[in-house]
């Protein structure tokens, strides 16, 4: 793993780091967050990033379910919902006992297992669990048995009543209102139905695209005697990260493209930084420098666009580009939304068949029906 990390650039002096941000640089929140984590995952061995915590993530993200269902699983598995008992231990002055039935510190094991209410929850729905009968003494085993030992339906189901038990106990501690525990699995199967019915035929969400950033949905040609290169990247399935660009000119013809590998990095970010300075490396081997690139990661673009110190690895690359638009003051970069960039996806993506490689005044076959959906046409090879 040592081997693999990219080396960027050796001129560069070392920089310490610190990996509890993004763009590396310590904060107080960011330390207290990781002694939060720290105690936590001393207490629980299971919650240590082992690979069956990963296949764990892998199924809970992947589940038809509420986004905010799967956040709650998240916060729950790593401790962090506002339950009394662990507000007490942080000094926060409240009673820590359970405000249903009073007999024990309310922990996330007591809300979502071990409380008499919750037990009726769960006996009470169609899976008819009796968790009387359960012999796991922590929610993340739990949830870990059920996962191995249940379809994807069954856990929909299952995460469906984790988040109304939550809903029903914030709703008795802030409202006063006691829900009876035969009606919150009807609650739950009823607002997971209506979002797999319903949900994903909402027209998702899209981040409006910075002022001067071209056009929203489909790439845009520069302005003349400006070229305009396209660049993405890829993680293959053996872990490696390939980058596709494509340079082209204000009439949409084809300047060139290119693509390259990597042995690549865990860190997205990091791959998207490796297709960025492979970009400004092949615009310096090719003496092109009147340039707009573009990108679909706005966190590189933002940090570029507003100078900032990046201490992480990527944060190389980002210094790099501002230096490279220091001196070329007809250069820029933009973000540009995935749906705009689908030459140079597409680019990255074929990279793993023809890793470094280069094309002049032309594209790989496979790319050209993205191209005609550009503006401007060229001639495929």
């Amino acid at each position: 793993m040592i081997l693999q990390i990219p080396i960027l650039d050796k001129t560069q002096p070392d920089t310490l780091t610190w990996d509890g941000t993004r763009d590396g640089t310590y904060s107080v929140k960011s330390g207290y967050h990781a002694i939060i984590d720290w105690a936590n995952n001393s207490n629980s061995n299971n919650a240590t990033s082992s690979n069956c915590s990963m296949e764990i993530w892998k199924v809970l993200w992947k589940l038809n379910v509420p986004p905010k269902h799967s956040h709650l699983i998240w916060r729950s598995l790593r401790n962090a919902i506002p339950v009394k008992g662990s507000l007490f231990k942080r000094g926060i002055r409240c009673d820590p006992l359970c405000p249903r039935c009073l007999d024990h510190v309310e922990t996330i094991q007591h809300v979502f297992m071990d409380c008499e209410w919750t037990k009726k929850v769960w006996f009470a729905s169609p899976l008819t669990l009796n968790l009387n009968l359960n012999y796991l003494t922590e929610f993340y085993d739990w949830i870990t048995y059920m996962i191995n030992n249940t379809d994807k339906e069954c856990m929909e189901k299952i995460v469906a009543i984790i988040y109304e038990i939550w809903n029903a106990r914030n709703q008795l501690v802030f409202q006063e209102k006691d829900l009876p525990p035969q009606e919150i699995s009807a609650i739950a199967f009823r607002r997971l139905h209506e979002y797999q019915t319903y949900g994903e035929k909402q027209i998702p969400f899209q981040n409006p695209v910075a002022k001067g950033c071209s056009n929203n949905t489909r790439w845009s040609p520069p302005l003349r005697d400006i070229l305009k290169a396209n660049v993405d990247a890829h993680l293959s399935s053996d872990g490696h990260w390939f980058s596709g660009m494509v340079l082209r000119r204000s009439d949409g013809s084809i300047v060139g493209a290119a693509t390259r590998s990597h042995k690549g990095s865990s860190e997205i970010l990091m791959g998207e930084a490796l297709g960025l300075n492979d970009a400004l490396d092949w615009l310096e081997k090719i003496d092109e420098h009147q340039v707009i690139l573009e990108m679909d990661s706005q966190t590189i673009v933002k940090a570029i666009k507003e100078k900032a110190i990046v201490r992480k690895n990527w944060g190389r690359v980002v210094r790099r580009c501002i230096v490279f638009l220091g001196e070329n003051p007809n250069a820029d970069i933009r973000w540009v939304p995935r749906s705009a960039n689908r030459a140079a996806h597409e680019m990255a993506k074929w990279a793993e068949h023809e890793p470094n490689s280069e094309w002049s005044n032309c594209v790989p076959t496979c790319i050209w029906p993205f191209i005609q959906k550009d503006k401007g046409f060229v001639t495929p090879v």
